[in-house]
């Protein structure tokens, strides 16, 4: 077994929604960026290299994510709350770019 050092990623957040927010969204990203591997094979990185089906998907992403917030809200009794839109939009395209990068030296196993 082959030990790949992958680098860890770490963001600085302004409040704790846009923590959690963007945290969901993140995971919500890497579990489609696994299932688009699985299902796209040789097509994967023509994909993965389309800036605008990405900037689409990343839109996807914050979407189906707002469902899972909302419920978190409801769950942890969160009352008024406030998340920068555009802090969890750079953090996705961040961690889409930190990815590409991952992906080229490393691979997908």
């Amino acid at each position: 077994m082959i030990n790949k050092n992958i680098p860890e990623i770490s963001f600085i957040f302004d409040n704790d929604q846009t923590e959690v927010f963007s945290r969901m969204a993140i995971d919500n990203l890497a579990l489609y960026v696994a299932k688009m591997f699985k299902i796209m094979g040789d097509q994967f990185e023509r994909h993965l290299y389309d800036r605008k089906y990405m900037n689409m998907v990343m839109e996807h992403i914050f979407d189906i994510t707002k469902p899972d917030f909302l419920e978190w809200v409801r769950e942890n009794d969160v009352g008024e709350c406030t998340f920068l839109i555009d802090e969890v939009m750079k953090d996705l395209k961040y961690s889409y770019r930190a990815f590409k990068k991952i992906y080229r030296e490393h691979g997908i196993q």
